[in-house]
């Protein structure tokens, strides 16, 4: 047996364990509710968000709108769980979690979004201040004035791809005007030609 002198104190020894590793509450969406924002009025709320997930949960939202104000103080959401659905409750706190988890997220995307425009303001008026050298940083990474970290500008690459895509559109004949790179690199070979003309005579 080990560390245990005999078999009952090891079965003790497993029970206590047991007992400790046990939920200092009863495991019910009551409990669950009372401990949400809003209490049982705001749990149901995001249940009934979470029907588009689980539809099952659509009779029991239903149950708890059919009855009347002063009558829900009364009831047990377990009651109505069990009578309506048939998922136990970890079931149903999953689905409802899960439901919060989404809807906090896409309630932080509007609240970020609506307070873009002022955060901008903000960054530029710090940036107009003499020791707003990371916010110009910042509007500057954000208007293209400066290349983001990590990216590299290849010039000679840029102009080998336009000239390539100049030379297909010639071979396809059709319309348009050629690329600016590809217009700057050939009068700058005329230019060089002209000047080695000029030297040779």
């Amino acid at each position: 047996m080990g560390k245990y002198k005999t078999k009952d104190e090891h079965r003790h020894q497993v029970l206590a364990k047991l007992k400790a590793s046990r939920l200092p509450f009863e495991a019910t969406l009551d409990h669950l509710a009372c401990c949400f924002p809003g209490g049982r009025d705001g749990f149901v709320e995001m249940m009934r968000l979470a029907c588009d997930i689980e539809s099952v949960l659509t009779p029991i939202v239903q149950a708890w709108d059919d009855a009347p104000r002063y009558k829900r103080r009364q009831m047990s959401l377990d009651t109505i769980a069990q009578a309506n659905a048939k998922l136990d409750v970890a079931k149903i706190a999953g689905v409802v979690v899960e439901t919060s988890v989404k809807y906090g997220i896409n309630l932080s995307n509007l609240l970020a979004g609506l307070a873009h425009p002022r955060i901008v303001q903000a960054s530029i008026k710090r940036a107009l201040e003499p020791d707003g050298v990371k916010d110009r940083k910042i509007q500057f990474l954000h208007s293209g004035f400066l290349p983001h970290e990590g990216s590299v500008f290849n010039v000679s690459a840029a102009a080998g791809a336009a000239a390539q895509s100049m030379r297909s559109v010639k071979m396809d004949g059709g319309p348009g005007l050629p690329p600016f790179e590809v217009e700057t690199m050939e009068r700058a070979k005329l230019i060089r030609e002209e000047k080695v003309g000029d030297t040779d005579d």
